[in-house]
């Protein structure tokens, strides 16, 4: 859509001298080269907010896959030592797929997010410069006949050429969207490194029994799944958060972009009213 929208612009633009002949097509020819010019800037910064994006949920599912690891790993060789001899362990490693599915479910919620909000970006952009298209296409197509047409147009000119800036707002939003998961990122690595630290200390636990202690040891792993859950918990509103960030991020999007439609639709309707006043004055 948006090399069809450069297309125009490349035509009109070319014949911009013959345009200019009539006001009307003149204002309606810079217009579109406007549209074309913040096109390309929005697709440009959606794209920037694309890869930001692209980029944060890698960096968190690397966090979330080597925290999952390093669970498997270390309490596989728990049980690989101690599940003979403590029944309950092998029990406890079988309770631990549970986060691999709470991971996995989490990772699926924001991949699904993240595609549907890029989608609708594009769609948006689309809405909100269909309705400027029309507008062209009236003064191109209808405007001509009037007979005050050059002295209305040219009255208008400025504020008709300056609509299509209205839909680079979209794009403004889009950046602050970005910014705000570039800040929060950290954040969010940091909270899976501390749940990594909470299963690393309960792991570690063990040490402080000796070798031969096997009261202690028993203590120790009697206790494992409880002292588990603190670990599991604070996982799963890490996964909860994770999603809820990129779901408010996608919701505020739809938000800004229904802003944008409305806030063109009524500039038009508010220009059109005015150029109509003009062109066809009340007896």
């Amino acid at each position: 859509m948006l090399n069809y929208w450069l297309k125009i612009v490349c035509i009109f633009g070319c014949l911009g001298g013959a345009l200019s002949l009539y006001t009307p097509i003149s204002v309606g020819a810079e217009g579109l080269v406007v549209i074309g010019r913040i096109a390309q800037q929005t697709a440009d910064v959606l794209a920037s907010y694309n890869n930001t994006l692209n980029s944060a949920r890698n960096e968190i599912f690397v966090g979330l896959n080597d925290l999952l690891g390093w669970i498997n790993i270390t309490y596989t060789a728990l049980n690989n030592t101690w599940g003979a001899k403590y029944p309950n362990l092998p029990g406890f490693v079988e309770n631990l797929k549970e986060l691999n599915n709470t991971v996995k479910y989490g990772e699926s919620s924001v991949t699904w997010i993240f595609a549907n909000d890029l989608g609708e970006l594009v769609q948006a952009l689309d809405r909100a410069i269909d309705p400027i298209l029309q507008y062209y296409r009236m003064l191109t197509q209808e405007m001509p006949s009037t007979v005050n047409v050059e002295k209305c147009t040219l009255r208008n000119a400025s504020q008709m050429a300056d609509v299509p800036n209205h839909a680079f707002k979209l794009a403004h939003c889009l950046q602050m969207e970005s910014d705000e998961i570039t800040a929060t990122l950290p954040a969010i690595l940091k909270l899976i490194s501390v749940v990594k630290l909470d299963f690393v200390s309960l792991a570690n636990q063990l040490d402080s029994c000796h070798s031969l202690a096997t009261t202690c040891q028993k203590q120790y792993f009697d206790q494992l799944y409880l002292e588990h859950s603190t670990g599991t918990s604070m996982l799963s509103l890490v996964v909860q958060y994770i999603s809820s960030l990129f779901n408010d991020t996608y919701n505020r999007n739809r938000f800004c972009a229904a802003l944008v439609q409305s806030d063109i639709q009524e500039t038009l309707r508010n220009l059109e009213t005015t150029y109509s006043l003009c062109a066809w004055p009340p007896s």
